[in-house]
């Protein structure tokens, strides 16, 4: 006889007796009390082991068995339930057979954490650069009002440029963004457009909305030696509509999102560990981006007869900038951008 001892818990009563349990063929629970049972009380009770929940095993916790009408079994003695349920037929589960043998789950545990690490690193903008080629450019589209309407409201003023000078600039960006290599020889899905706005908050800063539309400070207008200069930035802005970082960002965070749930199981855990994720995770792709941006920039500067060192040229201006102005901590957010010195090299002033 396999009898396992444990503790019964009366739930009716709430009385909590030494108790001990019997899983016999064909499949039958019984529960005996040891001592403590009043005159003419039940000693023992039996049911199907159907009726039954028994807890899975997890580590050394104790397992319960709960029995409606009578109340909750429960027994430190998880090999003597492995035994009784292997000795009718029901041996220990692949997971339970794992969770005894640490240094496989250890080991397990490592694997999960690296391959999600790598998942995260290299799987992750893979297949967000492919689900964004597949999106349609619509959802662009709706990104980009959406983006200009919050942008308007948080971090931008309407420009005082001259009306003569938006002009000029926005003749240059039209030729820009007229000979672009798309299907047909331009870049038709994309709304391309110049936007001016002042921004004391940001300072001297172009911003991509997934749209096409490019927004350029009044600051940065200002900061330039030369149009050269602003039309380098145009290029880059144009590069990452081009690459539709907005929309693979979002897809990589909710990807990211999505792992930290299955990972973890619980909404609440995943929100709060995410709250790191543009820090350790998000903050590394960005700079993926921008140095996509950078290279398709100089890249179309040769191209097009400028020489790529003007775009070296208004980083380090703007660099400059940021490191004297008040508003240096919040453009640096908000760009994301990867150090300078990793971009570019600037001259000593």
């Amino acid at each position: 006889m396999n009898e396992i001892a444990g503790s019964l818990f009366d739930t009716r009563r709430s009385l909590r007796r030494a108790a001990r349990a019997e899983i016999v063929a064909p499949g039958i629970v019984r529960i005996r009390i040891e001592a403590g049972a009043a005159e003419g009380e039940d000693r023992r009770w039996e049911r199907p082991l159907a009726e039954v929940e028994i807890s899975d095993r997890i580590g050394d916790i104790p397992r319960r068995l709960t029995l409606s009408g009578i109340g909750v079994f429960e027994t430190s003695d998880n090999d003597g339930v492995d035994r009784a349920l292997a000795a009718i037929g029901r041996p220990i589960s692949a997971v339970d057979w794992l969770e005894q043998r640490w240094p496989i789950a250890l080991a397990s545990l490592v694997a999960i954490v690296i391959g999600s690490l790598l998942f995260v690193r290299f799987g992750l903008p893979v297949a967000a650069e492919l689900a964004a080629r597949h999106l349609p450019t619509r959802i662009d589209r709706m990104l980009g009002r959406q983006s200009l309407s919050a942008l308007d409201e948080l971090f931008f003023e309407p420009t005082t440029l001259p009306e003569e000078r938006q002009q000029t600039l926005a003749a240059h960006f039209d030729s820009m963004t007229r000979d672009l290599d798309g299907a047909d020889g331009k870049d038709e899905e994309h709304d391309y457009r110049l936007l001016h706005r002042a921004s004391p908050r940001l300072g001297p800063n172009a911003l991509a909305l997934p749209s096409g539309i490019v927004v350029m400070t009044d600051e940065l207008v200002e900061l330039a030696y030369d149009d050269e200069e602003l039309v380098a930035v145009l290029a880059h802005e144009v590069g990452h509509v081009r690459g539709r970082h907005a929309l693979r960002q979002m897809l990589q965070s909710a990807g990211i999102s999505a792992l930290a749930f299955v990972l973890l199981g619980d909404v609440t855990t995943a929100s709060s560990l995410l709250s790191a994720a543009p820090v350790l995770i998000e903050a590394k792709h960005s700079r993926d981006f921008e140095r996509e941006a950078d290279a398709f920039a100089k890249n179309w500067l040769a191209q097009h007869g400028i020489d790529p060192i003007r775009f070296d040229d208004i980083l380090c201006a703007m660099e400059a900038d940021a490191g004297s102005s008040d508003a240096a901590g919040l453009a640096r957010y908000f760009s994301s951008h990867p150090p300078i010195d990793e971009r570019v090299r600037c001259s000593a002033p």
